[in-house]
């Protein structure tokens, strides 16, 4: 696989993601009152950017990827999608509860945020090493939220 035929377009709503969930992480320490608010709004714009990325890129095609071992179908998106929807109740469902405790932290839209790049790595995959790859990052992420206080 050479540069030239690398084709980044089928994974750009998880390069995005990614980047965020690091602009996130880099971010919030510099703003320790605000912190909190800045992560939730950043997090949900990003969900929502990542839902109309993949409606964009729905074109009823399968898209290959990395030497095939990322598959962008139909099926593929409507999952994503899903993902985006549900995710986004979540934390907005979580924020309050949250508050109530006082583990507002930026931290924790951090880790949802990874929580979801796991889920797309395990929708997209079409290699057991892949899947794997997105199962250990799913549940790391949940493993981090589990024990977040």
């Amino acid at each position: 696989m050479t540069l030239a035929s690398l084709n980044l377009q089928p994974v750009l709503p998880e390069i995005v993601l990614a980047a965020m969930a690091c602009l996130i992480l880099l971010v919030d320490p510099f703003l320790p009152k605000r912190g909190p608010s800045v992560s939730y709004a950043l997090s949900l714009l990003t969900l929502i950017a990542l839902f109309v990325i993949t409606l964009l890129q729905m074109d009823g095609s399968v898209r290959m990827s990395f030497g095939d071992m990322v598959v962008n179908d139909p099926m593929a998106d409507v999952m994503k999608l899903s993902v985006y929807v549900f995710v986004a109740a979540v934390l907005v469902m979580s924020r309050t509860y949250l508050r109530q405790r006082g583990i507002d932290k930026g931290e924790y839209y951090m880790l949802a945020l990874f929580g979801v790049l796991g889920m797309m790595i395990t929708i997209s995959s079409n290699h057991l090493l892949l899947l794997y790859l997105g199962l250990e990052l799913l549940s790391l992420a949940m493993y981090a939220m589990t024990a977040f206080k």
